[in-house]
């Protein structure tokens, strides 16, 4: 019996100060399509659905597959559903993820938790400057008790 390691992507995001928001280079193509166009998106652990703003969705000019309420701090607000290929750095792609595109979002892109868990994500901020780092698939568990 053969085993093969799976294939780990990584990648991280180091600031020179504390940082409250944190941004990643992204990608976004139509499903079938491998001509990503990237954007600045902004990893929110708040967010369950990776979600893009109406303006994003008609410039990429992504098929409408359904639509969806959506809660948000506003309130609840009816957004179109898309599938997707998505880049993460190092041109990481996960195909036909279902997203949302918002008409009230003010940023391109919420990187959801649909991604986060696909693998491992920390923020440390160690002597005064965050690091943000994401890993997929998970490769162990990490317990910061088991440090103390």
């Amino acid at each position: 019996m053969s085993t093969q390691q799976k294939k780990v992507f990584a990648s991280t995001q180091k600031y020179n100060e504390l940082q409250n928001v944190y941004w990643t280079d992204i990608g976004f193509c139509q499903q079938g399509q491998d001509d990503p166009e990237f954007i600045h998106g902004l990893w929110d652990t708040g967010c369950t659905v990776t979600t893009v703003s109406k303006c994003l969705a008609d410039k990429l000019a992504l098929p409408v597959i359904g639509k969806v309420n959506s809660a948000t701090a506003g309130g609840l607000i009816e957004c179109d559903r898309h599938i997707v290929n998505i880049y993460l750095p190092n041109k990481v792609r996960i195909a036909n993820l279902i997203i949302m595109s918002n008409p009230i979002l003010t940023v391109d892109c919420l990187i959801g938790t649909d991604i986060i868990c696909k693998g491992d994500f920390s923020v440390s901020n160690f002597q005064d400057k965050t690091t943000v780092s994401f890993r997929m698939p998970s490769q162990e568990e990490t317990d910061y008790t088991d440090f103390i």
